[in-house]
């Protein structure tokens, strides 16, 4: 018997699954690593109230990066660093467009 194991077989600490094939298909659609590294780079990006400021402003409408940074009371240059964070964990899009006159 390994150091690990009770004397019914099973690793300490863990018993049969009560129902092995929902234990199986849940296992199955867990996130790969690949996905589980995008997803905390992701959670890491937005866990900042600017920048859910920022993605919740968005969400209504476009706005061009000075007047975001006067929606969520913050310097143009400071604003521009967090929509660079958000555009690169692909949070937001952004758009170039010219002044429409």
């Amino acid at each position: 018997m390994t150091g690990n194991e009770r004397r019914g077989g099973h690793p300490r600490g863990r018993s049969a699954p009560i129902d092995a094939q929902a234990v199986e298909t849940a296992q199955e659609k867990l996130i790969n690593g690949r996905q589980e590294r995008d997803a905390r780079d992701l959670i890491e990006s937005i866990s900042n109230v600017t920048r859910i400021k920022i993605i919740r402003a968005l969400a209504e409408t476009p706005l061009a990066a000075g007047d975001l940074a006067r929606v969520v009371n913050r310097t143009a240059p400071a604003t521009s660093q967090h929509i660079r964070v958000l555009r690169e964990c692909g949070a937001i899009e952004s758009t170039r467009r010219g002044r429409g006159r």
